[in-house]
């Protein structure tokens, strides 16, 4: 019996012990839940706080209020209401809208565009940007709305309204599409508005290049570049495929053409310093070093600066070593 009793005495203290453990971990796990609780409502009540009430302001102070917030929800928040605001105009939605998609919040964009769309039937913009959206959200009726966005767009041509239906484009991989639509607009606009034909020809240009026709993708760089020559949206990818196409002399041309459109501009100077360095052009590449290096510049510019300082340095000792 009392060999009974020390081995129940035995488990009991274990019970104890498991319980005590079990309890402890139980208060400190309640006290970090609560912790965490006390913090989401003090994060949540300063949201409210920033978030104004809409009778106490316009749509257009709601919208001000909106672009200075540089929290997400607290924009999101903002322009819920100004959707429901009861002065809220086209302008005030349409661009409510824009901050939304943004911020990627694509249901909440395409509420206050329709909205918008719907005050003012004849806002194209706001319009496109409805069609735009409908055809990535609603792809039960993408073909209906891409064609309805790029017939308004033939007959009322939009910088922004063909960048949002080009991208469309480009995100579900139609580019044979994007090719038609892009010429069409082309020979809509013609020349009366230079930026948007650069547009055109850039999305042509990543068409082509979608679909292997590089030297397509090429011509149409190369006329986007002859309109608008300071555009980086065009340099990059041109200057990319160019680079990539093997096409050096023509590269050098270009960042050589660059410098004479914009002296100041350092990053030109950049550009066209790599291309001396890779075609092995060292001696000329140290006479334009020079001239950037008088130009005003960011640490950042300092740094590339100097590591071509130092290939060019490099390549000069290689001659000298292979003279002797």
């Amino acid at each position: 019996m009392e060999l009974v009793s020390r081995d129940q005495e035995a488990k009991l203290k274990q019970l104890n012990q498991n319980y005590e453990q079990f309890t402890s971990e139980l208060d400190a796990k309640t006290k970090t839940i609560n912790g965490l609780y006390s913090e989401a409502q003090e994060k949540l009540l300063a949201l409210r706080e920033a978030i104004p009430n809409v009778e106490e302001y316009s749509a257009r102070d709601l919208l001000g209020i909106a672009e200075r917030k540089e929290n997400p929800q607290a924009r999101a928040e903002i322009c819920q209401r100004i959707l429901d605001h009861q002065d809220s105009g086209s302008i005030e939605l349409e661009l409510a809208g824009d901050l939304m998609r943004k911020d990627n919040r694509y249901r909440l964009a395409l509420q206050l565009y329709r909205k918008a769309h719907q005050l003012d039937p004849e806002r194209t913009s706001a319009h496109i940007e409805m069609l735009s959206l409908q055809a990535r959200l609603e792809y039960q009726n993408r073909n209906k709305v891409l064609t309805e966005a790029k017939s308004v767009l033939l007959t009322k041509p939009d910088r922004n309204g063909f960048a949002s239906v080009a991208n469309s484009l480009i995100n579900l991989d139609r580019y044979q599409e994007l090719i038609e639509f892009s010429n069409a607009f082309i020979d809509v606009v013609k020349n009366r508005n230079p930026k948007m034909k650069a547009l055109a020809l850039r999305n042509l240009g990543v068409a082509y290049r979608e679909i292997g026709d590089m030297q397509a993708s090429l011509d149409a760089y190369e006329q986007a570049f002859n309109i608008l020559p300071g555009d980086e949206n065009t340099l990059k990818p041109y200057l990319s495929l160019l680079e990539e196409q093997g096409r050096d002399k023509e590269y050098n041309e270009i960042a050589r053409k660059l410098i004479a459109i914009d002296p100041s501009d350092i990053s030109y100077y950049r550009i066209y310093i790599e291309s001396l360095i890779k075609a092995g052009d060292f001696s000329e590449a140290g006479v334009w070093l020079k001239k950037a290096m008088k130009l005003p510049k960011s640490q950042l510019d300092e740094a590339r600066l100097h590591t071509f300082e130092l290939k060019i340095q490099a390549a000069a000792n290689n001659s000298t070593a292979n003279t002797h």
